[in-house]
Protein backbone atom coordinates (compact mmCIF):
# COMPACT_ATOMS: atom_id res chain seq x y z
CA UNK A 1 0.00 0.00 0.00
CA UNK A 2 2.60 2.47 0.74
CA UNK A 3 4.41 1.54 -2.35
CA UNK A 4 1.52 2.47 -4.52
CA UNK A 5 0.93 5.49 -2.73
CA UNK A 6 4.27 7.04 -2.93
CA UNK A 7 4.65 5.72 -6.99
CA UNK A 8 4.68 8.96 -8.83
CA UNK A 9 5.15 10.88 -5.95
CA UNK A 10 7.79 12.64 -4.13
CA UNK A 11 8.79 12.46 -0.53
CA UNK A 12 5.96 13.36 2.12
CA UNK A 13 7.64 16.06 4.11
CA UNK A 14 5.33 16.32 7.20
CA UNK A 15 4.83 14.85 10.59
CA UNK A 16 3.33 11.55 11.14
CA UNK A 17 -0.23 13.15 12.64
CA UNK A 18 -0.51 15.45 9.40
CA UNK A 19 -0.18 11.92 7.25
CA UNK A 20 -2.75 10.32 9.13
CA UNK A 21 -5.30 12.97 8.95
CA UNK A 22 -4.25 14.31 5.41
CA UNK A 23 -3.82 10.53 3.80
CA UNK A 24 -7.01 10.20 2.83
CA UNK A 25 -6.75 13.30 0.89
CA UNK A 26 -4.10 12.53 -1.34
CA UNK A 27 -5.16 9.49 -2.50
CA UNK A 28 -8.22 11.47 -3.81
CA UNK A 29 -6.14 14.06 -5.06
CA UNK A 30 -4.47 11.26 -7.72
CA UNK A 31 -5.87 12.99 -11.12
CA UNK A 32 -6.17 11.72 -14.19
CA UNK A 33 -5.10 8.26 -12.84
CA UNK A 34 -1.64 7.85 -11.70
CA UNK A 35 -0.19 4.84 -13.37
CA UNK A 36 3.36 3.27 -14.25
CA UNK A 37 5.77 1.00 -12.77
CA UNK A 38 7.29 1.04 -9.47
CA UNK A 39 10.60 2.41 -11.19
CA UNK A 40 8.52 5.84 -11.62
CA UNK A 41 7.71 5.95 -7.94
CA UNK A 42 11.34 5.68 -7.39
CA UNK A 43 12.28 8.59 -9.51
CA UNK A 44 9.51 10.68 -7.82
CA UNK A 45 10.85 9.76 -4.31
CA UNK A 46 14.26 11.03 -4.90
CA UNK A 47 13.18 14.13 -6.80
CA UNK A 48 12.16 16.30 -4.52
CA UNK A 49 13.27 19.31 -7.13
CA UNK A 50 11.47 18.52 -10.36
CA UNK A 51 8.32 16.97 -9.59
CA UNK A 52 5.18 17.89 -9.52
CA UNK A 53 1.78 16.18 -8.54
CA UNK A 54 3.37 17.25 -4.81
CA UNK A 55 1.60 16.27 -2.10
CA UNK A 56 2.94 17.12 1.83
CA UNK A 57 1.33 19.95 2.76
CA UNK A 58 3.80 23.20 4.05
CA UNK A 59 2.46 26.83 5.03
CA UNK A 60 1.65 29.36 2.05
CA UNK A 61 3.77 32.47 2.68
CA UNK A 62 1.84 35.61 1.02
CA UNK A 63 3.95 38.93 0.81
CA UNK A 64 2.15 40.26 3.32
CA UNK A 65 2.80 38.26 5.67
CA UNK A 66 6.03 35.67 7.10
CA UNK A 67 3.29 33.22 9.12
CA UNK A 68 1.47 31.04 7.80
CA UNK A 69 -2.11 31.36 7.51
CA UNK A 70 -4.44 28.86 8.84
CA UNK A 71 -6.08 26.72 6.82
CA UNK A 72 -8.96 24.33 6.36
CA UNK A 73 -9.79 20.58 6.42
CA UNK A 74 -8.53 20.28 2.54
CA UNK A 75 -5.31 21.98 3.21
CA UNK A 76 -6.16 25.31 1.32
CA UNK A 77 -4.89 27.99 3.22
CA UNK A 78 -7.86 30.43 4.62
CA UNK A 79 -8.02 33.81 3.33
CA UNK A 80 -5.21 36.29 4.67
CA UNK A 81 -6.95 39.67 5.73
CA UNK A 82 -7.00 41.34 2.30
CA UNK A 83 -9.35 38.50 1.35
CA UNK A 84 -6.88 36.43 -1.12
CA UNK A 85 -5.21 32.80 0.18
CA UNK A 86 -2.34 30.63 -1.49
CA UNK A 87 -2.51 27.37 -1.80
CA UNK A 88 0.13 26.07 0.74
CA UNK A 89 3.58 24.36 -1.09
CA UNK A 90 3.14 20.72 -2.04
CA UNK A 91 -0.16 20.46 -2.33
CA UNK A 92 -1.41 18.27 -5.16
CA UNK A 93 -4.27 17.59 -7.03
CA UNK A 94 -3.78 20.86 -9.57
CA UNK A 95 -2.01 20.89 -12.54
CA UNK A 96 0.06 23.15 -11.62
CA UNK A 97 2.41 22.66 -8.52
CA UNK A 98 1.81 25.68 -6.23
CA UNK A 99 4.54 28.22 -5.44
CA UNK A 100 3.45 28.08 -2.15
CA UNK A 101 3.68 32.03 -2.40
CA UNK A 102 1.75 34.78 -4.19
CA UNK A 103 1.81 37.86 -5.57
CA UNK A 104 -0.23 41.03 -4.24
CA UNK A 105 -2.78 40.86 -7.35
CA UNK A 106 -2.82 37.23 -7.78
CA UNK A 107 -4.51 37.44 -4.07
CA UNK A 108 -6.59 40.27 -5.22
CA UNK A 109 -7.96 37.78 -8.33
CA UNK A 110 -8.03 34.82 -5.72
CA UNK A 111 -10.80 37.13 -3.40
CA UNK A 112 -12.09 38.28 -6.35
CA UNK A 113 -13.10 34.83 -7.95
CA UNK A 114 -13.94 33.76 -4.56
CA UNK A 115 -16.62 36.56 -3.59
CA UNK A 116 -17.64 35.55 -7.33
CA UNK A 117 -17.75 31.62 -6.67
CA UNK A 118 -19.94 32.65 -3.53
CA UNK A 119 -22.64 33.88 -6.05
CA UNK A 120 -22.64 30.51 -7.90
CA UNK A 121 -25.66 27.72 -7.09
CA UNK A 122 -23.54 24.24 -7.02
CA UNK A 123 -25.49 22.03 -8.83
CA UNK A 124 -25.96 19.30 -5.69
CA UNK A 125 -28.32 16.58 -5.83
CA UNK A 126 -31.14 16.26 -3.14
CA UNK A 127 -29.61 15.52 0.47
CA UNK A 128 -25.95 16.15 -0.33
CA UNK A 129 -23.70 18.49 1.61
CA UNK A 130 -20.47 20.16 0.56
CA UNK A 131 -17.38 20.35 3.27
CA UNK A 132 -17.07 23.67 2.81
CA UNK A 133 -20.33 25.20 2.21
CA UNK A 134 -18.65 28.60 1.11
CA UNK A 135 -14.92 27.01 -0.60
CA UNK A 136 -12.57 29.64 -1.61
CA UNK A 137 -10.23 29.74 -5.08
CA UNK A 138 -6.58 29.76 -3.43
CA UNK A 139 -3.58 30.95 -5.85
CA UNK A 140 -1.80 28.20 -7.20
CA UNK A 141 0.30 29.33 -9.71
CA UNK A 142 -0.72 31.72 -12.33
CA UNK A 143 -3.77 29.53 -11.07
CA UNK A 144 -6.99 29.54 -8.73
CA UNK A 145 -8.38 25.98 -7.23
CA UNK A 146 -9.81 24.35 -4.61
CA UNK A 147 -11.20 21.23 -3.29
CA UNK A 148 -14.41 20.11 -1.26
CA UNK A 149 -16.19 17.45 0.43
CA UNK A 150 -19.17 16.12 -1.03
CA UNK A 151 -21.32 13.80 1.17
CA UNK A 152 -24.11 12.21 -0.02
CA UNK A 153 -26.14 9.20 1.72
CA UNK A 154 -23.87 6.00 1.37
CA UNK A 155 -21.28 8.05 -0.62
CA UNK A 156 -18.54 10.22 0.08
CA UNK A 157 -16.51 12.38 -2.89
CA UNK A 158 -14.25 14.46 -3.45
CA UNK A 159 -14.75 17.90 -5.84
CA UNK A 160 -11.68 19.61 -7.45
CA UNK A 161 -12.23 22.76 -9.09
CA UNK A 162 -9.21 24.40 -11.18
CA UNK A 163 -9.44 27.64 -13.35
CA UNK A 164 -6.21 29.40 -15.31
CA UNK A 165 -5.88 31.75 -18.29
CA UNK A 166 -6.44 30.06 -21.22
CA UNK A 167 -4.33 32.82 -23.31
CA UNK A 168 -5.88 32.20 -26.60
CA UNK A 169 -4.88 28.15 -26.73
CA UNK A 170 -6.64 25.62 -28.70
CA UNK A 171 -8.75 22.95 -26.87
CA UNK A 172 -6.70 20.01 -27.18
CA UNK A 173 -7.78 16.98 -28.41
CA UNK A 174 -9.05 13.69 -26.43
CA UNK A 175 -6.19 11.18 -25.65
CA UNK A 176 -8.08 7.75 -24.67
CA UNK A 177 -5.90 5.12 -22.60
CA UNK A 178 -7.04 1.89 -21.09
CA UNK A 179 -9.77 2.48 -19.28
CA UNK A 180 -10.01 5.95 -19.94
CA UNK A 181 -12.88 7.22 -22.04
CA UNK A 182 -12.98 10.83 -23.41
CA UNK A 183 -15.63 12.96 -25.03
CA UNK A 184 -15.83 15.92 -26.76
CA UNK A 185 -18.62 18.55 -26.79
CA UNK A 186 -18.77 21.96 -27.71
CA UNK A 187 -21.93 23.91 -25.90
CA UNK A 188 -23.76 26.84 -27.41
CA UNK A 189 -21.72 30.02 -26.55
CA UNK A 190 -18.97 28.38 -28.13
CA UNK A 191 -17.63 26.45 -24.74
CA UNK A 192 -15.03 23.50 -26.36
CA UNK A 193 -15.30 20.75 -23.74
CA UNK A 194 -13.23 17.64 -22.58
CA UNK A 195 -15.66 14.88 -20.29
CA UNK A 196 -12.80 12.43 -18.99
CA UNK A 197 -14.14 8.85 -17.41
CA UNK A 198 -11.45 6.76 -16.14
CA UNK A 199 -12.92 3.34 -15.26
CA UNK A 200 -10.44 2.53 -12.05
CA UNK A 201 -11.94 1.91 -8.60
CA UNK A 202 -12.87 4.49 -7.12
CA UNK A 203 -14.45 6.21 -11.03
CA UNK A 204 -12.51 9.40 -11.53
CA UNK A 205 -14.17 11.96 -14.19
CA UNK A 206 -13.44 14.93 -14.96
CA UNK A 207 -14.35 18.09 -17.45
CA UNK A 208 -12.23 20.41 -19.14
CA UNK A 209 -13.71 23.50 -20.80
CA UNK A 210 -11.82 25.46 -22.99
CA UNK A 211 -14.55 28.76 -22.83
CA UNK A 212 -14.87 31.69 -25.24
CA UNK A 213 -14.29 33.94 -22.08
CA UNK A 214 -10.06 33.09 -22.41
CA UNK A 215 -10.83 31.17 -19.56
CA UNK A 216 -10.19 27.43 -18.51
CA UNK A 217 -12.04 25.45 -15.94
CA UNK A 218 -11.18 22.26 -14.60
CA UNK A 219 -13.21 20.03 -12.40
CA UNK A 220 -13.08 16.46 -11.22
CA UNK A 221 -15.01 14.20 -8.63
CA UNK A 222 -13.20 11.70 -7.22
CA UNK A 223 -12.93 9.38 -4.59
CA UNK A 224 -12.26 10.48 -1.18
CA UNK A 225 -10.72 7.43 -0.01
CA UNK A 226 -12.88 6.10 1.75
CA UNK A 227 -14.45 2.74 1.32
CA UNK A 228 -17.75 4.52 0.65
CA UNK A 229 -16.00 6.75 -2.44
CA UNK A 230 -16.64 4.62 -5.54
CA UNK A 231 -20.58 5.85 -6.62
CA UNK A 232 -20.86 8.89 -7.77
CA UNK A 233 -22.73 11.85 -6.64
CA UNK A 234 -22.39 14.56 -9.45
CA UNK A 235 -23.75 13.25 -13.08
CA UNK A 236 -21.66 14.46 -15.99
CA UNK A 237 -24.39 17.81 -16.42
CA UNK A 238 -23.92 18.75 -12.70
CA UNK A 239 -19.77 18.84 -14.02
CA UNK A 240 -20.42 20.67 -17.13
CA UNK A 241 -22.72 23.24 -15.40
CA UNK A 242 -19.67 24.16 -13.14
CA UNK A 243 -17.16 24.16 -15.44
CA UNK A 244 -19.26 26.61 -17.99
CA UNK A 245 -20.29 29.21 -15.19
CA UNK A 246 -19.99 32.44 -16.05
CA UNK A 247 -18.76 33.32 -12.19
CA UNK A 248 -15.25 31.62 -13.22
CA UNK A 249 -13.51 33.84 -15.17
CA UNK A 250 -10.72 34.69 -14.36
CA UNK A 251 -9.09 38.71 -15.39
CA UNK A 252 -5.75 37.57 -14.54
CA UNK A 253 -3.43 39.44 -16.46
CA UNK A 254 -0.27 37.85 -15.50
CA UNK A 255 3.19 36.61 -17.12
CA UNK A 256 2.47 34.04 -19.68
CA UNK A 257 3.06 30.31 -18.71
CA UNK A 258 4.58 27.71 -20.27
CA UNK A 259 1.88 25.11 -22.69
CA UNK A 260 0.22 23.06 -21.27
CA UNK A 261 1.40 19.22 -21.55
CA UNK A 262 0.48 17.65 -24.82
CA UNK A 263 0.58 14.08 -26.18
CA UNK A 264 1.47 15.75 -29.55
CA UNK A 265 4.60 17.08 -27.64
CA UNK A 266 5.20 13.70 -26.02
CA UNK A 267 5.56 11.65 -29.15
CA UNK A 268 7.89 14.23 -30.54
CA UNK A 269 9.72 13.77 -27.37
CA UNK A 270 9.56 10.06 -27.99
CA UNK A 271 11.01 10.07 -31.51
CA UNK A 272 14.17 12.08 -30.09
CA UNK A 273 14.95 10.13 -27.49
CA UNK A 274 14.63 6.51 -29.26
CA UNK A 275 17.11 8.06 -31.98
CA UNK A 276 19.31 9.88 -29.38
CA UNK A 277 22.77 8.46 -29.25
CA UNK A 278 23.30 8.61 -25.25
CA UNK A 279 20.60 6.56 -25.06
CA UNK A 280 20.99 4.17 -27.66
CA UNK A 281 24.80 3.13 -27.02
CA UNK A 282 25.62 0.20 -27.75
CA UNK A 283 22.11 -0.74 -25.82
CA UNK A 284 19.44 -2.09 -27.41
CA UNK A 285 15.62 -0.45 -26.18
CA UNK A 286 13.24 -2.95 -25.73
CA UNK A 287 10.16 -1.35 -27.58
CA UNK A 288 7.06 -0.14 -25.80
CA UNK A 289 7.79 2.82 -24.62
CA UNK A 290 6.97 6.40 -24.53
CA UNK A 291 7.06 9.82 -23.30
CA UNK A 292 3.71 10.25 -21.89
CA UNK A 293 1.92 13.00 -19.81
CA UNK A 294 1.45 12.87 -16.38
CA UNK A 295 0.93 15.40 -13.42
CA UNK A 296 1.01 18.03 -15.77
CA UNK A 297 4.46 17.09 -16.94
CA UNK A 298 6.60 14.26 -19.53
CA UNK A 299 7.71 11.02 -18.32
CA UNK A 300 9.38 8.15 -20.01
CA UNK A 301 10.54 4.84 -18.74
CA UNK A 302 12.49 2.68 -21.56
CA UNK A 303 14.28 -0.76 -20.25
CA UNK A 304 17.68 -1.56 -22.33
CA UNK A 305 19.54 -4.65 -22.84
CA UNK A 306 23.12 -5.87 -23.37
CA UNK A 307 24.87 -8.44 -22.31
CA UNK A 308 24.94 -8.06 -18.71
CA UNK A 309 21.11 -7.57 -18.66
CA UNK A 310 18.17 -5.50 -18.70
CA UNK A 311 18.02 -2.05 -16.99
CA UNK A 312 16.57 1.02 -17.13
CA UNK A 313 16.46 4.80 -18.11
CA UNK A 314 13.93 7.59 -16.45
CA UNK A 315 13.37 10.88 -17.54
CA UNK A 316 11.08 13.04 -16.50
CA UNK A 317 10.60 16.76 -17.48
CA UNK A 318 8.69 19.26 -15.83
CA UNK A 319 7.31 22.99 -17.09
CA UNK A 320 10.06 25.64 -17.02
CA UNK A 321 9.46 27.52 -12.97
CA UNK A 322 11.69 30.70 -13.37
CA UNK A 323 15.17 30.83 -11.90
CA UNK A 324 14.94 28.01 -9.53
CA UNK A 325 18.28 26.76 -8.37
CA UNK A 326 19.76 23.44 -8.76
CA UNK A 327 21.62 21.90 -5.65
CA UNK A 328 21.55 19.13 -2.99
CA UNK A 329 19.74 20.50 -0.55
CA UNK A 330 21.59 18.18 1.90
CA UNK A 331 20.66 14.99 0.00
CA UNK A 332 22.75 12.17 1.10
CA UNK A 333 25.13 10.94 -2.34
CA UNK A 334 24.55 13.94 -3.78
CA UNK A 335 27.17 16.00 -5.08
CA UNK A 336 27.47 19.35 -8.01
CA UNK A 337 28.53 19.29 -11.06
CA UNK A 338 28.55 21.66 -13.86
CA UNK A 339 27.62 20.30 -17.62
CA UNK A 340 29.97 21.32 -20.64
CA UNK A 341 27.80 24.11 -21.41
CA UNK A 342 28.13 25.68 -18.36
CA UNK A 343 24.74 24.97 -16.55
CA UNK A 344 24.75 23.23 -12.77
CA UNK A 345 23.66 20.29 -11.97
CA UNK A 346 23.11 17.05 -9.41
CA UNK A 347 24.27 13.84 -9.26
CA UNK A 348 23.17 11.32 -6.62
CA UNK A 349 24.17 7.61 -6.31
CA UNK A 350 22.19 5.42 -3.85
CA UNK A 351 21.99 2.00 -3.18
CA UNK A 352 19.37 -0.15 -2.15
CA UNK A 353 20.25 -3.73 -1.29
CA UNK A 354 21.48 -4.90 -4.94
CA UNK A 355 19.56 -1.95 -6.56
CA UNK A 356 21.88 0.75 -7.52
CA UNK A 357 20.41 4.48 -9.19
CA UNK A 358 22.31 7.07 -10.78
CA UNK A 359 19.93 10.54 -10.56
CA UNK A 360 20.88 13.56 -12.34
CA UNK A 361 18.66 16.92 -12.02
CA UNK A 362 19.31 19.98 -13.96
CA UNK A 363 17.56 22.60 -15.77
CA UNK A 364 17.34 23.22 -19.72
CA UNK A 365 18.28 26.41 -21.10
CA UNK A 366 14.62 27.06 -21.37
CA UNK A 367 14.36 26.17 -17.74
CA UNK A 368 12.44 23.05 -18.19
CA UNK A 369 12.97 20.80 -14.79
CA UNK A 370 15.00 17.98 -15.84
CA UNK A 371 15.57 14.50 -13.85
CA UNK A 372 17.04 11.51 -15.46
CA UNK A 373 18.13 8.48 -13.90
CA UNK A 374 19.14 4.75 -14.03
CA UNK A 375 18.90 1.55 -12.20
CA UNK A 376 20.30 -2.07 -12.31
CA UNK A 377 16.49 -3.10 -12.42
CA UNK A 378 14.16 -3.11 -15.39
CA UNK A 379 10.77 -1.36 -15.19
CA UNK A 380 8.94 -4.32 -15.81
CA UNK A 381 10.78 -6.39 -12.61
CA UNK A 382 9.98 -3.58 -10.76
CA UNK A 383 6.75 -2.93 -11.56
CA UNK A 384 6.22 -6.93 -10.28
CA UNK A 385 7.09 -5.98 -7.20
CA UNK A 386 10.55 -7.33 -7.23
CA UNK A 387 13.08 -6.36 -5.01
CA UNK A 388 16.44 -8.23 -6.77
CA UNK A 389 18.16 -6.64 -9.44
CA UNK A 390 17.99 -7.65 -13.08
CA UNK A 391 22.10 -6.96 -14.40
CA UNK A 392 25.29 -6.07 -12.42
CA UNK A 393 24.74 -2.38 -12.46
CA UNK A 394 23.07 0.12 -14.39
CA UNK A 395 22.89 0.31 -17.84
CA UNK A 396 24.01 3.68 -18.58
CA UNK A 397 26.92 5.69 -16.47
CA UNK A 398 27.25 8.85 -14.81
CA UNK A 399 28.59 10.42 -18.53
CA UNK A 400 25.94 8.78 -20.13
CA UNK A 401 23.60 10.93 -18.43
CA UNK A 402 25.02 13.99 -18.73
CA UNK A 403 25.35 13.64 -22.68
CA UNK A 404 21.79 12.93 -22.49
CA UNK A 405 21.34 16.26 -20.37
CA UNK A 406 23.11 18.06 -23.07
CA UNK A 407 20.51 16.84 -26.09
CA UNK A 408 18.94 19.89 -27.61
CA UNK A 409 15.52 17.69 -27.88
CA UNK A 410 15.40 17.72 -23.96
CA UNK A 411 13.42 20.64 -22.85
CA UNK A 412 9.56 21.49 -23.03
Amino acid sequence: MIGKALRDEPPVRVDYDTVLAAGRRRRARRQFGIVGAAALGVAAVVSVAVLVGQRAPSPAITPATSAAPPTTGTGIAQPSPDGGCSVPRYTGGFTDPPTGASSTEELAESARLTAALGRFDFPLPAGVTMDPAKPKLCAIKNSWGVDAMLRAPGSERTVILEIKPRRGAPALPCRERESTKCDVRTLADGTNLQIILQGTQPTIVTVIAWRPDDTIVRVMETGSGTPSSAKRILDTDALIKIASAPQLKTEWHGPASPPEASGARAATLTESALKSDPVRGNRVPIPGSAFRVSQGGYKFSLDLSDSAGVGNLFINLNAPAGDKPVSCENQAGCETITLPDKRNATVTRQADGGIQRLMLNTLAADGTQVFIMTTNQSDKSASQGKSAPTRPTPPLSVDDLIKIAGESWLHW
